[in-house]
């Protein structure tokens, strides 16, 4: 919130609508389904740690925070929600089609030229 110093000795800070608190609403309708993939994505960056993603938590806890102080500061917070939200999908994609993949691609094995010429269309899998 404001400081009361603002509020009463700066009076064009306080009637300023960008320097009020966020609400609710705002962040809903700015961010969408990202607001609930964004603190998934934070718990698949804690759940392995390392330097990198200690950063990205840090970010992202004070984002959340500056972001509830002012809704001009909603900027700051985007960038991180997008991350995290893709690690969020990332993370729950590799995890629901890693079968497929897999079984989509075949061991390689050494084909002669006959198999080549049935198999025409199958030239670009080996």
């Amino acid at each position: 919130p404001l400081s009361r110093y603002a509020k009463i000795h700066i009076p064009i800070i306080a009637s300023v609508s960008e320097h009020q608190p966020t609400t609710w609403v705002s962040f809903f309708f700015d961010l969408h389904i990202l607001v609930c993939t964004f603190p998934a994505g934070l718990w698949f960056c804690i759940k392995n740690i390392n330097d990198e993603r200690v950063f990205v938590a840090l970010y992202a806890i004070s984002a959340v925070y500056f972001a509830g102080v002012m809704v001009r500061l909603m900027l700051t917070l985007t960038p991180v929600v997008c991350m995290l939200s893709a690690i969020a999908f990332s993370s729950v994609f590799e995890h629901y089609l890693g079968d497929d993949m897999k079984r989509e691609s075949p061991p390689i094995e050494d084909s002669s030229d006959e198999d080549d010429k049935r198999n025409s269309g199958n030239l670009y899998d080996k």
